[in-house]
């Protein structure tokens, strides 16, 4: 038997390049209830440009909220989801 797949979200941000950042994002993934389906990462300036592809069985929305409650992540925009896209990017903290 297999386990049902949950829907796929996915989510660009911009997260500070400070040291511990993305171990804090990746925390509040999993703690939230959510599996890294895709992370790809490239390093800026300052900041990591990263689009993360998340599944889990929560709403998205959870996750978004508390996401942009860090202060290492700068920007941040759901791609796939009706209600995130007709709103511009979201500046974080």
């Amino acid at each position: 038997m297999t386990s049902p797949r949950h829907p796929q979200t996915i989510f660009e941000c911009q997260i500070s390049s400070q040291p511990g950042a993305l171990e804090r994002v990746m925390r509040v993934v999993r703690v939230r209830g959510f599996q890294v389906e895709d992370l790809r990462l490239q390093r800026l300036a300052d900041v990591y440009e990263a689009q993360l592809i998340v599944s889990g069985s929560r709403p998205p929305e959870t996750l978004l909220r508390q996401l942009q409650k860090l202060l290492d992540v700068k920007t941040l925009k759901a791609l796939n989801q009706p209600t995130q896209a007709a709103t511009p990017e979201l500046a974080c903290a």
